[in-house]
C-alpha cells in the first residue's frame, strides 16, 4: 500500500467532526493565520473528494510542477497530524466509543505526559499531586507499565517516601511479570495437549498468591475453559465462561470492552454445541448491544443465533438474523445458513442460489463443508423434477469425486455419503435404499458414539430424519429436546 493511499484510507474513514477537527488543527499552528490555505490543508481538501484525483495530478496542483521528493514529505507530515488530531482528549465522538477502562488508560497516558512537562518546568507540586492520582487510576485498573513510571517520578520526588515507592514498584512488577507469564501460556493453549498443560497450570495457580491480579486470573480462567473444551468437557467449560463473568464485573481492569463480548460469544457457543438453545439465545442477546463496532464478532452471533432459531423452528426470528449478518461482510457459513432458513420456509429454488455462494474448500476448513454438500443435494431432491434431480445430483456427486475430502470425513459422514450415493444410484427409490441401508439408518440415529448426530460439524438438517421422512412421505421435522 503506498503513502498516499494509506492517507486517502485514513481521511475516508474520519466523521464528519473528526473532518473539521483536523482540519482546524492543521490551520491553528500555522502563523499565517487561519484563511491562508497550506500545502497541507489543499491536500487534505483534495483527499475528501469523491472522485479520486491521482498522485501526479496532486502533485500539480499543489506545486505547479512535478515534486516527487516533497510530496512525498508532505505525505507523511499530514498522515502524523492527522492522527495527532483525532487523538486530541477534545475529540468527544472518539471519547465517548472508548470503554471506561480505555478512556482511563487515555487519560492516565495524558497525565503522565503533563507530568513531564511540569517537571520540565519545576512545577513538582502540581506534578506530585497528578502523580498520585495517575497512582490510585493505574492501580486499580492495571496498567502496570503506565504505574511504574509513575512510581519511578514518586522515587525520586518523594524522598521520604522511597522505601515504602520501591516496594509498591517492586509488587507492580511482579504482578506484571506474573501477568506476562499468564499470557504467554493462555497463548500456548491453543497449540497443545490438555496433558501438556495442566501440570503448568497448577505450578501457575500456586504462584498466583501474593503475584496475582485480576488480569492474570482471567487469563488462567481462559485457559482452564479451553483445555475443558479440548476435553470435551463444555459443562465444566461453561462453569469456567461464567466465572469470568463475575470477574468482569467486579474488576474496573477487565472491562476493556473486548473481553466481556468474547466470554458471552464463548458460552453461546457452548450452550449451542450442548443444545441449550434457550441458554445459547440469552447469551446471543446479551451481546450483541455490545458488538456494533465490531462487525466480525456481530456476524458470527447473528449466525449462530439464526443456527439456534432454525433449530426450534422459529423461522421468524431465523430469518431475521439471518437478513441482519448478511449485511455485515457475509462469509460461506452466512450464505449456508441463509440457504437452510429458505429450506425451512420450503424456498428451495432460493436456497439452491444461497448456497452456491459458498467456497467448498473454505467451508471444509471451517468444518461444515460435507454437511453443505450434502445439504446441496437435500435441496436438489426436494426442488427439481425428476429427470432434472439426477441430473444435477451425479453433477454434485462428480465434484465431490474431485474434492480430496474423504480425509474430513467421520464416521457418520462417511455414512451419510455412502447413503445418497446409494440413493442417487437407485434413481431416488428411498424404500429399497432404506431397506438396504437399514442398519445404517439405525446407527445414525443412536443417541450415543461416532455415528451420533451432534451440531459441531453443522449438520443443521438432521439426516436420517430427513431421509425417514422422504421414505413416509411426511415432510422434515426434527425436535431438539433440552
Amino acid at each position: 500500500m503506498s503513502a498516499l493511499h494509506s492517507l486517502r484510507k485514513l481521511i475516508t474513514r474520519l466523521t464528519s467532526s473528526e473532518l473539521q477537527l483536523c482540519e482546524q488543527y492543521l490551520k491553528t499552528f500555522d502563523h499565517r493565520g487561519e484563511n491562508y490555505e497550506s500545502k497541507a490543508v489543499k491536500l487534505f481538501r483534495l483527499l475528501q473528494l469523491p472522485d479520486e484525483v491521482k498522485e501526479q495530478e496532486l502533485e500539480y496542483i499543489i506545486y505547479g510542477k512535478r515534486n516527487v521528493a516533497a510530496f512525498s514529505r508532505l505525505i507523511l507530515r499530514l498522515k502524523e497530524k492527522v492522527l495527532q488530531a483525532v487523538l486530541l482528549p477534545v475529540n468527544s465522538q472518539r471519547q465517548q466509543k472508548l470503554s471506561r477502562y480505555q478512556q482511563k488508560l487515555s487519560e492516565v497516558r495524558l497525565h503522565l505526559s503533563q507530568i513531564d512537562f511540569l517537571l520540565e518546568r519545576e512545577l513538582t507540586d502540581i506534578a506530585l499531586f497528578r502523580l498520585l492520582t495517575v497512582c490510585e487510576t493505574a492501580s486499580r485498573f492495571e496498567f502496570f507499565a503506565e504505574l511504574l513510571q509513575a512510581y519511578t517520578y514518586r522515587a525520586t520526588l518523594e524522598i521520604r517516601e522511597q522505601v515504602q515507592v520501591r516496594k509498591q514498584m517492586q509488587k507492580a512488577r511482579l504482578c506484571w511479570q506474573y501477568a506476562i507469564t499468564c499470557h504467554e501460556f493462555q497463548l500456548l493453549v491453543v497449540l497443545a495437549t490438555p496433558a501438556d498443560l495442566e501440570p503448568r497450570l497448577i505450578e501457575l495457580r500456586k504462584l498466583e498468591q501474593g503475584n496475582g491480579s485480576a488480569r492474570a486470573s482471567f487469563l488462567l480462567l481462559e485457559a482452564e475453559a479451553v483445555i475443558a473444551t479440548k476435553k470435551g468437557g463444555l459443562a465444566k467449560a461453561i462453569a469456567t465462561r461464567r466465572k469470568q463473568l463475575r470477574l468482569i464485573e467486579n474488576h474496573p481492569a477487565l472491562q476493556d470492552g473486548y473481553k466481556l463480548p468474547e466470554v458471552y460469544l464463548a458460552l453461546a457457543e457452548l450452550n449451542f454445541r450442548l443444545l441449550r438453545l434457550v441458554k445459547a439465545v440469552d447469551c446471543i442477546h446479551a451481546c450483541l448491544p455490545l458488538t456494533t463496532n465490531d462487525t466480525g464478532k456481530r456476524r458470527t452471533l447473528l449466525e449462530l443465533e439464526a443456527a439456534v432459531c432454525f433449530l426450534q423452528h422459529n423461522t421468524v426470528a431465523a430469518h431475521a438474523a439471518i437478513t441482519e449478518a448478511l449485511t455485515l461482510q457475509p462469509t460461506g457459513k452466512t450464505h449456508y445458513l441463509h440457504a437452510l432458513v429458505l429450506f425451512q420456509q420450503e424456498k428451495y429454488a432460493e436456497a439452491i442460489t444461497a448456497i452456491k455462494r459458498i467456497n467448498c474448500k473454505a467451508a471444509d476448513r471451517e468444518g461444515f463443508g460435507t454437511a453443505a454438500r450434502v445439504f446441496m443435494q437435500i435441496l436438489t431432491i426436494e426442488c427439481e423434477s425428476d429427470p432434472e434431480q439426477l441430473s444435477t445430483l451425479r453433477k454434485l456427486k462428480r465434484l465431490d469425486d474431485k474434492t480430496p475430502v474423504a480425509v474430513n470425513l467421520n464416521a457418520r459422514e462417511q455414512f451419510i455419503v455412502d447413503l445418497m450415493q446409494a440413493l442417487i444410484s437407485s434413481k431416488l427409490h428411498f424404500k429399497t435404499v432404506y431397506q438396504e441401508f437399514r442398519e445404517h439408518i439405525e446407527q445414525l440415529r443412536a443417541s450415543t458414539g461416532e455415528t451420533s448426530w451432534n451440531v459441531d460439524r453443522w449438520e443443521l438438517i438432521v439426516f436420517q430424519e430427513w431421509f425417514v421422512g422422504k421414505v413416509l412421505g411426511v415432510g422434515y421435522r426434527f425436535d431438539v429436546r433440552q
